[in-house]
Parts: C-alpha cells; structure tokens; sequence
C-alpha cells in the first residue's frame, strides 16, 4: 500500500528513511542503484545530463540491416556451465569456444557470440 506525501518535498524525487533506517520511494525511483548515484551527484555538481532507456544500434549496408553482435567470455565453475548456456541460449547467444581453463581446476571458459540486444540487462 502506498501512502500520499504530505511533506515540504512532496512531489519531488527523492526518499524518506524512518527511524529504523527504512526507506520510502527509492525502488520506485528511476534513479535507484549505483547508476542513480553517480547520476545524482553529477546533478548536485551542476551537470546537465539526459537519461534514456538503451537502445541497440542498428546499421543498413547494401539494403541489409545489420545487428551488432559481441563475443563473450565467460568463466565459470563447471556446475553452473549448464546454467549459464542456457539463459544465453534464450537470448540467441551462439557457443564458439569451450574449454577448460588452465591452472584452475574445475573451471570453464566459455566463448559465445551474441546479439548486443541479447546482452542488455544481463
């Protein structure tokens, strides 16, 4: 349940933290997390900025559209090598290298090439 602010800064963004150290309104706030600090401070600082959702860009050569795809390497544990092909596979990431790594047992490396939309919010 959300309560109405009834304080000299209603309407304004920002958060309230109670006695208990809880706070009201940052997870609703577009500047919430690490980004949302250095965004406020640059603000604080006088900066004048422009925030906007990302978006991929795409490039038209000889009437084909292009996407931009990234190579990716991953390192993991070799339980989770599963785990992690599989939530990459869902967003069209393609394996181009699997081997183990050298000196560390049990561990993966992992090469795949991906779509960049497929790696936004990874």
């Amino acid at each position: 349940m959300k309560k109405v602010r009834s304080t000299i800064s209603s309407g304004c963004l920002g958060f309230y933290v109670t006695s208990r150290g809880e706070e009201d309104g940052v997870n609703d706030s577009p500047l919430a997390g690490l980004d949302g600090i250095l965004l406020e401070n640059m603000r604080r600082e006088n900066f004048e900025l422009s925030i906007s959702p990302s978006r991929v860009m795409y490039k038209i050569e000889k009437g084909v559209k292009l996407k931009p795809i990234e190579e990716v390497t991953i390192e993991v544990n070799e339980e989770h090598v599963g785990m992690v092909m599989e939530t990459l596979s869902h967003r069209r990431a393609e394996v181009t290298n699997m081997s183990p790594v050298a000196g560390y047992f049990g561990r993966t490396r992992m090469t795949l090439t991906c779509p960049s939309r497929g790696l936004v919010g990874y």
